[in-house]
């Protein structure tokens, strides 16, 4: 670790009993602080808690994770008026059940360090996992591809690490409740601007999961619910966009350069209303150029949409299937710009990060 570097590890706590011990005393060992969240428990995990002797938080009622990791990460932002009373660079949190080996800590830390990384995940291989988890994570993993154009191969992994900045940007704007908190905050971040990297990790599964609390059925749903946040609302958008386009035909004529151009207006709006705080901040902060980014975007999807609805009118289609068609072309060409723009830029920070590794290993 190095010293200049303060890390904490937030541990949240639901029925766990004697399990968290084990994972409280290795993450003592591999991080500045430990504090642990009891989310509840309704079983011996507080009395196990407390013997682990570090400071530790108890939620009245069992809340969800994501409400035991709001109050861990509050804590530790508070300081040296809290109950670490230190200040910390980087907050990781690991689940209390086992299922993170504590040790992989100063991996994270070295990561988010050398690669100037905010946002760090733990990502497990996928095909160890039990049959139920393999599938919600194959599917979710698919959901966020197309939501956002980047493939990230663990959405689910609780095993994480945050810089400060992005620990405090995360809590005004993420809604702090269950697992798909996890999910919220992925997509979140990744909406903000914030540079993400991933760590390979062990895939544990004790007593082949039987100890879990996650709900198969509904909380899957809200984890896909959270990780589809964008797909959810460019759907929205583009739907908006027919049904205003074929209602407002008839009143402009057939003029279908108006028409297009009122329809995509409202579409735009809706959007706006949908994802306003995710497509004009960046890093936590509102930017003027993330609203002339979009505003170029606007424009562009704008400009080539009328352009194939003339084209596919031109070869034969009416004006509402002409429109479906653009509207779908339009799409994919817009995906396949994110994914190839991901890319590059991924590509780019590689390169980057081992220049920089380089220089610092050059006698």
């Amino acid at each position: 670790m190095k010293p200049d570097v303060k890390v904490a590890v937030v541990v949240p706590c639901y029925n766990t009993g004697d399990a968290c011990v084990s994972v409280i005393t290795r993450a003592r060992a591999a991080a500045d602080a430990v504090l642990v969240v009891d989310d509840g428990s309704t079983d011996d995990t507080p009395e196990h808690i407390r013997s682990a002797g570090v400071p530790w938080l108890r939620l009245a009622v069992n809340a969800g994770k994501g409400a035991a990791l709001k109050a861990g990460i509050e804590e530790v932002l508070k300081d040296q008026h809290g109950r670490l009373g230190d200040r910390f660079d980087y907050i990781v949190t690991i689940d209390g059940d086992g299922q993170h080996n504590p040790d992989d800590v100063p991996r994270f830390v070295s990561t988010a360090v050398g690669e100037h990384a905010d946002f760090v995940i733990g990502v497990r291989n996928v095909s160890a996992m039990p049959p139920k988890s393999k599938i919600g994570n194959y599917f979710a993993r698919f959901v966020f591809l197309l939501g956002t154009g980047r493939y990230v191969a663990d959405t689910q992994s609780g095993f994480r690490l945050f810089s400060r900045p992005l620990a405090e940007t995360l809590l005004t704007t993420v809604s702090w409740h269950r697992y798909e908190t996890e999910a919220q905050i992925l997509s979140t971040t990744m909406s903000l601007g914030y540079p993400i990297a991933t760590v390979e990790i062990a895939t544990i599964y004790v007593d082949r999961n039987r100890r879990t609390n996650f709900d198969p059925l509904w909380d899957s749903l809200r984890v896909i619910a959270a990780l589809s946040r964008n797909a959810l609302s460019s759907l929205t958008a583009a739907a908006i966009d027919v049904i205003a386009f074929a209602l407002l035909l008839p009143y402009f004529s057939g003029n279908v350069v108006r028409v297009n151009c009122l329809a995509r207006a409202f579409a735009v709006a809706a959007d706006v209303a949908l994802r306003r705080e995710l497509i004009f901040r960046e890093r936590g902060r509102f930017r003027a150029r993330q609203v002339l980014r979009y505003g170029a975007a606007v424009a562009v999807s704008l400009t080539l949409s009328t352009w194939l609805l003339f084209t596919f009118q031109r070869n034969g289609a009416g004006p509402i299937p002409a429109k479906l068609l653009a509207q779908l072309a339009v799409a994919l060409v817009s995906f396949a710009v994110r994914v190839a723009w991901r890319a590059v830029v991924g590509a780019s920070k590689g390169s980057t990060g081992m220049r920089r590794h380089e220089a610092r290993s050059a006698p």
